[in-house]
């Protein structure tokens, strides 16, 4: 296949990505406040710490909703040409959404279970599993299944190591983040 095909549907993945990419990324900015676990332990340790807030929960889970919603109308042929080779409901968002934090929380639980500290590195699991747990969550509500869809979900969880890297880089820079990974 030529390679304009590939160009495309990596393009199209991350458009499918970003009700996923939004969902950390509105926690990120807008969250804070109570933690969902409230200071509680299991086995002498936090379950998720103080940065796993109510707030960045549900600001999380608007975002990525939102632009669920948005991705659907613009190019689900709602709009325009239905550009994706499989439907693209309008609730994929906010399924995307819950699957990306179910990840963060898990990835949070184990981080802490491990003896890693709050916003300590957890390579590969901060930059794959929210792509791993989202995809997954969303695949039966997205039909048909193509082919093709498993080329998104191979190179998001690809991509999205080396774009993780890159945009912590950069809020750290703009002090948003405390650390560049």
């Amino acid at each position: 296949m030529a390679f304009s095909y590939y160009l495309a549907h990596a393009l199209l993945a991350m458009m499918f990505g970003q009700p996923m990419f939004q969902t950390c990324s509105f926690a990120q900015i807008w969250g804070g406040g109570k933690p969902i676990d409230g200071g509680k332990m299991w086995k002498g340790k936090r379950i998720f710490g103080d940065n796993k807030t109510w707030k960045g929960l549900i600001v999380g889970t608007l975002g990525g909703t939102i632009t669920g919603i948005a991705i659907g109308l613009v190019f689900d042929g709602w709009f325009f040409y239905d550009f994706f080779p499989f439907e693209y409901p309008l609730y994929i968002g906010f399924v995307l959404s819950v699957g990306t934090n179910i990840a963060d929380l898990l990835g949070s639980f184990v981080k802490r279970q491990l003896n890693i500290g709050s916003g300590g590195a957890f390579i590969p699991w901060d930059q794959m599993g929210y792509i791993i747990i989202g995809i997954l969550l969303a695949l039966p509500f997205l039909f048909p299944i193509e082919t093709v869809f498993w080329f998104y979900f191979g190179f998001l969880s690809i991509f999205n190591i080396f774009m993780h890297f890159f945009v912590s880089t950069i809020a750290y820079k703009l002090g948003v983040k405390k650390t560049w990974y």
